[in-house]
């Protein structure tokens, strides 16, 4: 069924009742026969595919071993990192523990598109600016995921060209796939309404992406997350064999 075309690569799994073990073996006898590669030193057998099915690879044929050493032995006496670590962790332990919080969540996608002339594209503009407008792009937007939510949308123009980020909670995930899928779903129905519209990009770079941004460090991009730990005197002086008046003042004289 392979060799004819029958059946799509990325089925095999499925089609097999989830024989993991068979399905690779059969997708590389379907390359060897098809295009006469052959994946022989390519290792497939004892290994439990299913932590990958679904998840982060596709028409699997196997996998790579990746070779692991060990050095040593290493002595440590107590005063490497790993004690000093260990210190730390019980400071922060006897002193009540972290105080973490999320305090925004949105990942982000900003397609740009193209309109003949500046009119057309303040015209979308004003139409993903109003509540109306959001309300139906968040519609489409959220049908394509069960945890994608679009939060809001935020637009900006340069002449013809209008970038339109996209912000949406995700989840557990960080769930870039998912907001790419919902923006490409929605920039579909915009289409629809709008069909001189011209999608340049998915992505127009004032996401941002994969970059330091000025946009991300301000509106944020993810999960932003915030900590706090309060270390009392007594563990400042039990713990770390200190006190805090010392910490200020070495503080205060490296920092000038």
């Amino acid at each position: 069924m392979l060799n004819f075309g029958h059946l799509k690569q990325r089925d095999l799994e499925q089609k097999l009742s989830y024989d993991f073990l068979r399905a690779v073996s059969l997708r590389r006898s379907h390359f060897y026969e098809t295009a006469n590669i052959s994946f022989q030193n390519l290792p497939f057998q004892q290994y439990d595919y299913s932590y990958v099915n679904g998840s982060c690879c596709e028409n699997v044929i196997g996998y790579v071993p990746v070779p692991t050493g060990i050095v040593g032995p290493l002595l440590v006496n107590g005063r490497a990192l790993v004690a000093s670590t260990n210190r730390g962790c019980r400071a922060v332990f006897e002193s009540g523990g972290v105080t973490v919080r999320m305090y925004r969540d949105g990942m982000t996608r900003a397609p740009v598109v193209q309109f003949a002339n500046v009119a057309r594209t303040l015209e979308m503009k004003d139409f993903l600016d109003s509540s109306t407008g959001f309300e139906e792009i968040k519609a489409v937007f959220d049908s394509t995921s069960s945890f994608a939510r679009l939060q809001r949308l935020e637009t900006d123009i340069t002449g013809r060209l209008l970038f339109i980020r996209f912000e949406a909670k995700t989840g557990d995930a960080m769930g870039m796939n998912m907001v790419s899928k919902g923006t490409n779903a929605a920039l579909s129905y915009l289409k629809q309404k709008c069909p001189e519209m011209e999608v340049l990009s998915l992505s127009g770079n004032y996401c941002v992406d994969k970059k330091a941004s000025a946009i991300n460090w301000i509106k944020g991009r993810g999960k932003s997350v915030v900590a706090e730990a309060v270390i009392s005197a007594a563990v400042v002086q039990t713990v770390l064999k200190t006190t805090v008046d010392a910490l200020v003042r070495l503080g205060q004289a490296k920092l000038l």
